[in-house]
């Protein structure tokens, strides 16, 4: 019989505290993860950040959720109409295929190859803004772009990197 896991919500920035514990109290865990490009202090690096920002799975043993509801650094048994969500093991599996031999899933984004064109729809890859989709508005000077996202129903302007853009 396949695995399911329970969808388990972490506190703010502790989907790897969360998992730590939870792997020394023998449950087993599945924390993906990408790396990201990030720009700090003039320097440029990548870092590991969660697929799934505050969310981690944990395998069905049989225990229940009671025993991982109050660990360190989980919010939360993600539920839906009282019972807890339990997702399929062929989702895990699909998420594994896309590991790389450290272990960090691809998304395997294209690079812009044409020209972004005004008004086409764009998916930020950069820091501040990573996932998030927005319309592209005009290139400007110095690889630099001018983006509009949508934030709290309006329209933000805001200026990016033109190589964290991808046409989704």
């Amino acid at each position: 019989m396949a695995e399911r896991y329970h969808l388990i919500q972490t506190k703010p920035n502790c989907e790897q505290y969360a998992s730590k514990f939870l792997i020394s109290d023998k449950f087993v865990v599945y924390y993906p993860r990408v790396l990201a490009r990030r720009a700090h202090a003039g320097k440029v690096d990548m870092v590991a950040r969660p697929l799934f920002a505050r969310y981690v799975f944990i395998v069905d043993d049989g225990r229940g959720a009671f025993y991982f509801r109050s660990a360190p650094g989980v919010a939360c048994v993600v539920k839906c109409a009282g019972a807890p969500i339990l997702v399929n093991q062929c989702v895990i599996d699909k998420l594994r295929e896309r590991e790389d031999a450290d272990g960090y899933i691809r998304l395997d984004e294209p690079a812009v190859e044409q020209p972004l064109r005004n008004g086409e729809t764009v998916r930020l890859l950069g820091d501040r803004m990573y996932g998030y989709n927005a319309i592209f508005a005009h290139k400007l000077a110095r690889d630099r772009a001018s983006v509009f996202v949508e934030l709290m129903g309006r329209l933000a302007k805001m200026i990016v990197r033109y190589d964290d853009l991808v046409r989704v």
